[in-house]
């Protein structure tokens, strides 16, 4: 079993949106700076592993995050966090914290003998929490309290308040001061003769919090509404959140993946008649989304077909389709784009044989083409029509991906799910995804006679409350 597979078994993933503790600028909540952190933190979660949205969990605490569970670990996230990376690797990291884990994993945080965690993220393992009695967690408190002494590690994570570590004693004593998120259930842990331990240096590096109210929460709005364009700052948490942003978008989309079988489009295509067959017709270069379109509303000698693409390596996969492939074998065209065209990375395994790659591609298109004849004859047809291929980002700049198309006529566009994908939830808000796609519909409106704007619109499906 993969460690990808094994972690989404034996793991729940929880959000809460809980209070900072210890900000340096205190805790002034917005709630669209809220919902924004919220929707990062899916994301990459969904992103890194794998996960759809029905399977992620929001709570309003930590202990009601761990009352909803059924797995045997708990990963709790506070809003904001991150986990990113190749997803394997990730998850054999985390599974090497969930291998040491007794009863906590967390950034342990030491102030003068009493510990708490950093509020960011913990690890918690249910099994041991439930024979423990299902302990507090432990909510931030200030005065005097009760708590075990713990054996910290001689070495620190980082400065000298970050230990590795820490063991029991079988001691306890009262403590004066602010504890945090977790005190209670750390004392606990001691009390029981269990370890508690610090993430792992693996793990660590594919975490990212935001800080959010450490600084200017409103600077932190401005700047996550829309990163491209976010201002300077001196801000040293903020420009490496957005710097990390930035970052993974841009691998991401120069990554040359081709998408031969995304996920099916969760929608379905609108009654529009058409007389005669569309104008325009536009799509990602990704699957065959495009011959849906032809095939539902028709097209004629004429038609002008787009494909849109973030990166060239899609382009040319579907130019070079254009071009030589007869319609026949997928997976036989495959393995020559593979040679021409120097592709290796594809949406499926490197080993899938061509027979497979077929049978994947007759199931596909079933749905818009009964039989492989009636496939091969609207390929014959279309391919010879007026191609053009657009380098085109709808989300980020939906005035030239606009005159990039030239919608004229009758013109139907496809952004299938564009603005709700990693890529857009990385870099924008949803109140700026929705101004975009507005954009575009306004475009399409004031240039044709007729238009079609098709796909998802963007879904704001996270509570930042």
């Amino acid at each position: 079993m993969s460690a990808l597979i094994d972690i989404r078994a034996r793991v729940d993933f929880v959000l809460v949106n809980v209070p900072s503790f210890d900000a340096a600028s205190g805790d002034r909540p917005i709630p669209a700076l809220d919902t924004r952190l919220a929707e990062l933190s899916a994301e990459f979660l969904m992103q890194t592993f794998g996960l759809s949205f029905g399977e992620l969990r929001f709570a309003g605490s930590h202990d009601a995050a761990l009352a909803m569970g059924t797995k045997d670990f708990c990963v709790i996230q506070k809003i904001g966090h991150m986990f990113s990376g190749p997803p394997e690797r990730v998850a054999a990291a985390l599974a090497g914290d969930l291998a040491s884990c007794a009863f906590l994993t967390g950034h342990i945080m030491e102030r003068g003998g009493y510990c708490y965690f950093h509020d960011q993220c913990v690890l918690v393992n249910r099994r041991a929490w439930e024979r423990l009695g299902r302990p507090a967690f432990g909510t931030p408190a200030s005065g005097e309290h009760r708590a075990a002494v713990p054996k910290r590690s001689a070495a620190d994570v980082h400065d000298d308040y970050t230990p590795r570590f820490l063991d029991p004693t079988g001691d306890e004593r009262s403590y004066t001061g602010a504890f945090g998120y977790g005190w209670r259930a750390i004392s606990e842990s001691l009390r029981q003769g269990l370890r508690v331990e610090n993430w792992s240096d693996a793990t660590r590096g594919w975490k990212h919090n935001c800080y959010a109210y450490y600084g200017h929460p409103a600077e932190w709005h401005q700047a996550l509404a829309d990163v491209p364009v976010a201002p300077a700052t001196a801000d040293d948490g903020l420009r490496h959140i957005t710097e990390f942003l930035t970052t993974v978008v841009g691998r991401d989309q120069a990554s040359g993946r081709i998408e031969v079988f995304p996920t099916p489009p969760a929608y379905d295509l609108p009654r529009f008649r058409v007389a005669g067959g569309a104008d325009v017709l536009a799509a990602p270069a990704r699957g065959f989304e495009i011959h849906r379109l032809a095939a539902t509303f028709g097209f004629h000698e004429a038609t002008r077909i787009v494909l849109y693409a973030s990166n060239q390596t899609s382009l040319d996969f579907y130019r070079f389709a254009q071009e030589t492939w007869d319609g026949e074998s997928l997976g036989a065209f495959v393995a020559q784009a593979k040679a021409k065209l120097n592709v290796a990375a594809f949406d499926f395994a490197a080993d899938e044989t061509p027979a497979a790659i077929d049978a994947a591609f007759c199931q596909m298109m079933l749905p818009t083409f009964a039989t492989p004849a009636a496939w091969a004859a609207h390929w014959q047809r279309i391919r010879h029509l007026k191609h053009d291929y657009i380098i085109g980002d709808p989300v980020g700049a939906p005035e030239a991906f606009c005159a990039a198309i030239a919608p004229t006529g009758t013109t139907i566009v496809s952004l299938e799910d564009a603005f709700n994908g990693f890529a857009s939830i990385a870099r924008f808000d949803g109140a700026r995804r929705r101004r975009a796609f507005d954009r575009i519909a306004a475009c399409l409106k004031a240039s044709t006679r007729r238009a079609l704007l098709v796909g998802m619109p963007p879904l704001a499906r996270i509570r930042g409350v």
